[in-house]
């Protein structure tokens, strides 16, 4: 698959000397750079999934329901961001808060998940 990716004048300066130290492309240096950190992220996502795993089972009937039961408000910052994101104009910051936005949302799924799983466990549902 092909993707384009807009890259601000400076870090693209900087992936550019970086390529040509390494002796690279820089297609290959920003490979790598997202290799590294899809890999990165996803073995702390792993972590934290298996410590909510493993804490959920010290957790009282009333807690696992509720985990079971975890309902969020609709974000509307968050509704704005990822519109925003499609368009591709966030700023670095707008990137950020967005990314730490989505990894907040994917732990309260896993969560809810895992709550789901230790009631039905416990014949709290069905």
């Amino acid at each position: 698959m092909e993707i384009s990716v807009k890259l601000p004048d400076n870090l693209y300066q900087n992936v550019s000397h970086l390529a040509k130290a390494k002796k690279k492309s820089v297609a290959e240096v920003i490979k790598n750079a997202v290799r590294k950190a899809v890999a990165e992220n996803s073995t702390a996502f792993e972590e934290q999934a298996e410590i909510i795993k493993q804490s959920i089972g010290y957790c009282s009937d009333h807690e696992v329901l509720e985990l079971a039961n975890l309902q969020l408000p609709a974000d509307r910052r968050l509704s704005y961001l990822f519109e925003k994101n499609r368009e591709s104009v966030l700023t670095v910051k707008e990137q950020a808060e967005l990314a730490k936005a989505v990894e907040i949302s994917r732990i309260n799924d896993l969560r809810k998940a895992f709550g789901i799983i230790e009631a039905k466990k416990r014949g709290l549902i069905k």
